[in-house]
């Protein structure tokens, strides 16, 4: 093998050894993770608006414990009652963007509840929220961001990848040149410890992708916690 072609395999494996995240290649096997991608590639999905008021390419639908939880309100701000033929509530955001999130019960994906168990035993806490994200292709992105609906809840993020490879993007609050990124490979997991919500972005950002991938956005959702305001306190 060529000095050179061993310089890059180093750069490489310096990449991956670097990515601050937990990341598991094989967290689903080949089938589990075929079907999930199956399940949802034509799936129904719900459109959203982007804030310049055009239709988002990147979609998703949510599946919770409790529609009431603050976090689910933070991201599905006004319910309207009404709801699909598959039994899912429709869901209005305050800023016009549309959604749909629903409780897990009879009418939930086999194949969303069976990765549900799955994640829930490989970290040992009741993971009891999943978004179901479809990007079509390289230009449906999500930027730079945190999430502030998780600002004082202690969950990790936790988020599967299945279809097209796309890089996964991390980069510190406090200084953008530390910036990681590597490939979420089909059937992979990612693990953001809690503490990366205040230190941390992530993204997907566009690539020349032709082909969709199918992102699930997990989490443990559990009572805020409780701050002292007073005076030099340290609150959110």
């Amino acid at each position: 093998m060529s000095q050179l072609s061993l310089f890059w395999q180093d750069i490489a494996q310096a990449k991956r050894e670097t990515f601050p995240c937990e990341y598991d290649p094989h967290f689903l096997s080949q089938p589990e993770a075929d079907a999930f991608f199956t399940r949802f590639v034509n799936f129904p999905f719900c459109a959203r608006k982007t804030i310049y008021g055009h239709l988002a390419k990147r979609r998703g639908v949510g599946y919770v414990s409790d529609v009431n939880h603050p976090q689910v309100m933070a991201n599905y701000n006004r319910r309207t009652g009404k709801k699909r033929a598959d039994n899912i509530p429709v869901v209005v955001e305050e800023d016009g963007c549309v959604g749909d999130v629903g409780i897990f019960n009879e009418n939930t994906p086999d194949e969303v509840k069976r990765l549900r168990d799955k994640l829930s035993a490989r970290i040992d806490r009741d993971v009891n929220y999943i978004s179901v994200q479809i990007y079509p292709d390289g230009a449906a992105q999500i930027n730079w961001h945190r999430h502030s609906e998780d600002d004082g809840i202690d969950t990790p993020v936790l988020i599967v990848s299945t279809g097209e490879e796309r890089d996964f993007h991390v980069r510190r609050r406090d200084d953008y040149s530390k910036h990681w990124n590597r490939p979420a490979q089909h059937g992979s997991l990612i693990i953001m410890p809690a503490e990366f919500n205040d230190t941390h972005h992530h993204a997907i950002l566009p690539d020349r992708s032709k082909r969709p991938r199918i992102s699930i956005n997990t989490k443990c959702l559990i009572a805020p916690r409780v701050y002292d305001c007073h005076k030099g306190e340290r609150y959110p």
